[in-house]
């Protein structure tokens, strides 16, 4: 089974699907600046809606961006640190089948250690005034 993670706007998506990346269970919420506090929480929440647990998580694809720079962090961190834990792969993808085009990775052997964000344009960092 594939945890899959959408984080780039304040509406945050998870869902469970089956190993093509077809949709078994999803969950959407506004999120906004909680997300940090409640990804975890909902994670947990949505395999046991489920009857899974986090033993049954065979990879996990997360939504690279362009989108949300905080928002990319926290969902591609939280993907990197549940795939390490539990010793199973993790893929970025982006695109409109990004939950289909990630799965496919998976099952062909292609995830990656740690997947990356896309942020889609360069930072903005502020000079120090002094």
């Amino acid at each position: 089974m594939i945890l899959a993670i959408r984080s780039d706007s304040a509406e945050a998506t998870i869902i469970l699907a089956d190993d093509d990346g077809e949709v078994i269970i999803q969950e959407t919420w506004l999120a906004g600046r909680r997300l940090s506090q409640e990804l975890l929480p909902k994670m947990k929440q949505l395999l046991e809606n489920n009857s899974s647990s986090w033993n049954d998580i065979t990879g996990l694809v997360a939504f690279e961006g362009p989108g949300s720079f905080t928002g990319l962090r926290i969902g591609l961190t939280t993907a990197n640190a549940v795939a390490y834990s539990r010793q199973v792969p993790v893929v970025a993808a982006g695109g409109e089948d990004w939950l289909v085009d990630g799965a496919s990775l998976i099952a062909n052997g292609e995830g990656e250690q740690i997947a990356l964000p896309v942020y889609g344009a360069e930072p903005n960092i502020t000079r120090p005034k002094r």
